[in-house]
C-alpha cells in the first residue's frame, strides 16, 4: 500500500485523537492535527511490518500527542500569566500617566475645579460598563449630567465645564 493510501486510511484516527485531546487539554485542534501528521510521517519511516501492523504502530505513536498537549497547555498557562502581568503593568502606566496629568492640570490651574472633576470622571472610565475592558463606547454629555446631577451640579454649570474641557483638550492634544 502506498503512502497516500495509508494516509487516507488512517487520517480519521489522527483527527479523532486530535479532537479528543483538543477537548481534554484545550489546545488548538489544528496544532494537534499538524503534530499528528508529523507523527504519521515519522511512523512511516520507522515502521517494521515484522513487529506489528501499521495501524497498531501508528496508534501507539499517537500517544506522543498527549505529551505534546500537556506541554502546550503548560506553555499556554505560562503565556496567560505573562499576558496578565503585562496588562496590569499597562493599566498601572495608564493610571500613573492619568494621575500625573491631573496633578499638572491642578498645579497650572488649566481648568476649573468642576472641569477637573468631570475630566477625572471621563478619563477614569467610571461611565463605562463594568464587565467590559475598554469597550468602544464613548462618553457623552448626558452621561456626565446623570453622574453629576445627584451632586447638585446644575446643568448649565456642567455645560460650561464640558465646553471648557473641550477647548482645553484641543490645545492639550495638539501641544503634546
Amino acid at each position: 500500500m502506498n503512502e497516500i493510501a495509508l494516509f487516507r486510511k488512517y487520517q480519521k484516527m489522527i483527527l479523532g485523537q486530535a479532537h479528543a485531546l483538543s477537548n481534554r487539554y484545550g489546545v488548538e485542534f489544528d496544532d494537534i492535527v499538524s503534530q499528528g501528521y508529523l507523527i504519521f510521517v515519522k511512523t512511516l519511516h520507522t515502521f517494521d511490518p515484522k513487529k506489528s501492523s501499521f495501524g497498531t504502530y501508528l496508534y501507539n505513536n499517537l500517544h506522543d500527542l498527549n505529551n505534546y498537549c500537556k506541554k502546550q497547555r503548560r506553555y499556554n498557562e505560562h503565556l496567560k500569566i505573562v499576558e496578565e502581568e503585562m496588562l496590569i503593568d499597562q493599566d498601572k502606566i495608564r493610571y500613573d500617566t492619568f494621575c500625573e496629568t491631573l496633578i499638572r492640570i491642578k498645579e497650572n490651574k488649566e481648568l476649573s475645579d468642576k472641569s477637573i472633576a468631570i475630566l477625572q470622571y471621563v478619563l477614569s472610565r467610571e461611565w463605562d460598563l463594568p464587565d467590559k475592558n475598554f469597550s468602544k463606547r464613548k462618553v457623552s454629555f448626558s452621561m456626565v449630567v446623570r453622574h453629576f446631577s445627584p451632586m447638585k451640579y446644575h446643568i448649565s454649570e456642567l455645560h460650561k465645564s464640558w465646553e471648557e474641557i473641550r477647548k482645553w483638550w484641543g490645545t492639550y492634544y495638539y501641544a503634546y
